[in-house]
């Protein structure tokens, strides 16, 4: 009977192919109840767990081949770059592709240089100020930007004649600014009504980013992009150099942390670390000026003075001590508050003198670059502009005494109209772009004297 029992135990597992631990309960019933397993039992049942932690493995290892094999397959490939890299530049190489690294990182990146380059040169925008009425002014800019590559966005400047009393703010002493002085300020502070857009007022009723603006009489080197990418690499280093952190943020919802200086391509000004960035200055203070950066530029020709140091092809880009000329300068978000919050109070001077006031009592984070990358351009003695008053829209009533159409023959052997103010004495151009303008559009005429018949 128990050899029977035994034996149906067998029959059973083959049939329904049992579990190992029900197999063993069947073999283990004998005639009498439940008895003791045997070694066999043991035996039989070590297998199949053997067998079955055995299936898991495999399927594990399978899955875990499936996942791996192309990440496997790509650190081969890069080890195989390398190595070959390795091969062609020898240790050497690497040292120098890790200096490279640690130059871009000093750099501030390679992108964000590239970025200071584009046809904004970093900025948001370029906002060009003109008056309504100096078509020449629109067509010498427009002459500049299509040989240089920038893109410019003219806002209309305000016309005296748009100023009335009512809508000027406070000032202590009201008769000492001129109409074309407060239009200046208005112009610098309004918002275009046709363009809808921003400077100063409405750069603090939008997260703006900053803005270079230009006023209508400026001029600057063909070459200007990479003179600003050149700006930016070494003025970021200045902002590293003095562990500068950003500047308080009072608009509501801003980031309060005072993080370093770390351009991108959408920000490669580092816009937070300051308010004013300078670029067309026609005067500077002494004050912090060994704040500074030195560096070589190509495009400066050499021989203009640093405070007793002279210049060779090089450029300064520093702290500033108080600025006259609002010829050409970025301002940030908290600049345009600062200055809008300024002007609102008591607009008692210029707006040029007015950002001087600010900078060097210290309220407003401002720096410049020497020579300036733009200057104000005006039209050659005696051609009959000075008389008109074509020089300047804020001192009309200065007018200059000229021999009228003397200057004509100048004109037609160098084919332009244009020059720089000679008492700006930093302005240093290699190829002024408006100079060099005949020469560019109409290539092989050496001058104007084919349009005059000799005459």
């Amino acid at each position: 009977m128990c050899q029977r029992a035994d034996d149906e135990a067998g029959d059973a597992e083959k049939a329904t192919h049992a579990s190992p631990a029900t197999t063993t309960r069947l073999a283990t019933q004998g005639c009498h109840g439940p008895r003791r397993s045997s070694a066999a039992d043991n035996a039989r049942l070590a297998g199949f767990r053997s067998d079955a932690k055995r299936k898991m493995s495999l399927a594990w290892v399978r899955r875990l081949l499936v996942v791996a094999s192309p990440l496997v397959g790509f650190v081969l490939v890069v080890g195989v770059c390398l190595l070959a890299s390795y091969r062609g530049e020898g240790a050497g190489g690497w040292r120098n592709r890790g200096m490279l690294l640690r130059e871009r990182q000093w750099d501030g990146g390679a992108r964000a240089v590239r970025a200071a380059g584009n046809s904004t040169l970093g900025f948001g925008s370029i906002r060009y100020i003109n008056l309504r009425s100096r078509y020449d002014r629109l067509d010498a800019a427009s002459i500049q930007a299509f040989l240089t590559g920038l893109r410019l966005t003219e806002s209309r400047a305000v016309e005296p004649d748009m100023i009335r009393d009512v809508g000027m703010p406070p000032m202590h002493n009201p008769g000492y600014l001129k109409p074309g002085q407060k239009g200046c300020w208005r112009a610098h502070a309004n918002v275009s009504a046709v363009l809808a857009v921003p400077i100063w007022a409405s750069m603090l009723r939008g997260n703006a980013a900053p803005v270079l603006v230009i006023e209508s009489d400026t001029t600057w080197d063909l070459h200007v992009r990479s003179i600003m990418s050149e700006v930016n690499r070494h003025f970021t280093k200045l902002l590293r150099d003095i562990e500068s952190t950003a500047l308080p943020q009072p608009a509501w919802g801003a980031p309060s942390e005072r993080s370093p200086c770390r351009p991108t391509r959408e920000d490669p000004w580092c816009s937070g670390h300051w308010d004013i960035l300078s670029i067309g200055q026609c005067m500077e203070g002494g004050k912090d000026r060994d704040v500074s950066v030195f560096y070589h530029d190509p495009h400066v020709p050499p021989g203009k003075d640093y405070w007793g140091r002279t210049l060779g092809r090089e450029r300064v880009v520093r702290r500033s001590g108080g600025f006259a000329c609002t010829t050409a300068y970025a301002i940030s978000q908290t600049g345009a508050a600062k200055m809008l919050l300024r002007s609102a109070v008591d607009l008692n001077a210029p707006v040029d003198l007015l950002m001087r006031e600010l900078v060097t009592s210290g309220d407003l984070v401002a720096y410049s670059v020497m020579p300036p990358v733009v200057a104000q351009w005006r039209y050659a003695d005696n051609i009959g502009m000075g008389l008109r008053g074509a020089n300047s829209d804020i001192n009309q009533d200065k007018k200059e005494e000229e021999d009228e159409g003397s200057g004509w023959a100048a004109v037609k052997e160098s084919g332009s109209v244009w020059g720089t103010w000679p008492q700006d004495v930093d302005v240093a151009f290699e190829e002024m772009a408006l100079e060099r303008a005949w020469d560019l559009i109409f290539p092989g005429n050496d001058s104007l004297s084919v349009l005059y018949d000799g005459k």
